[in-house]
């Protein structure tokens, strides 16, 4: 999920959307969309101090970001999260083009 509000609540309505789709119940589906926009789970990061210093070696760090962009990859083509702030050869990747070749 993204760290700011605007974000969360895209991410929130797209997970809620997909979950919905699948068959999920839609107690469960808004209990899940509830805590996404009101809690915080255990492993949040966003209000970290430590957050700054990590990304500050991501953007420093080639090597590391790169493995960053393949790992989140698909969080960018699947939610509607802002792909200006990756590196240009991950800005251009056609989301549906991609997501149908992995599917085959």
């Amino acid at each position: 999920m993204g760290s700011d509000t605007e974000e969360r609540v895209s991410s929130a309505a797209r997970l809620a959307d997909i979950l919905r789709k699948q068959g999920v119940r839609g107690s469960l589906v808004e209990k899940i969309h509830k805590n996404i926009l009101t809690a915080e789970t255990a492993h949040s990061t966003h209000k970290s101090s430590n957050r700054y210093e990590a990304e500050r070696q991501v953007r420093e760090d080639p090597f590391v970001r790169d493995y960053l962009h393949k790992i989140y990859l698909f969080d960018y083509l699947v939610f509607p999260f802002d792909r200006r702030v990756l590196d240009t050869a991950y800005q251009k990747i056609d989301s549906k083009l991609f997501l149908e070749e992995v599917a085959k």
